[in-house]
């Protein structure tokens, strides 16, 4: 049977599990690149997403790409849409 003093140890684990995880991503985002795209523009194609394109045409941090697009285009695109890929992060 668990004590409520175990149940205690389970809790602060858990917690302190969460705070290094979400510590290590943003740790693991800052060391990575900021992104650059390749293309200016593309027209959408049916299937075509945001992060799609960005995996397509960018490198780098590719979140930030889609984050900027999103931005600008909101989250829904259309075939025949004429999107206009950011150029780069700072």
């Amino acid at each position: 049977m668990t004590t409520s003093l175990g149940k205690s140890y389970i809790k602060v684990a858990i917690w302190l599990s969460l705070a290094f995880g979400v510590v290590g991503i943003q740790i693991y985002n800052s060391l990575q690149p900021p992104y650059t795209c390749e293309a200016k523009s593309v027209n959408v194609v049916y299937g075509d997403t945001l992060w799609y394109l960005a995996e397509r045409y960018c490198e780098g941090q590719i979140s930030l790409a889609v984050d900027d697009m999103v931005e600008r285009y909101g989250t829904t695109i259309h075939p025949n849409d004429l999107i206009q890929l950011p150029t780069h992060s700072d």
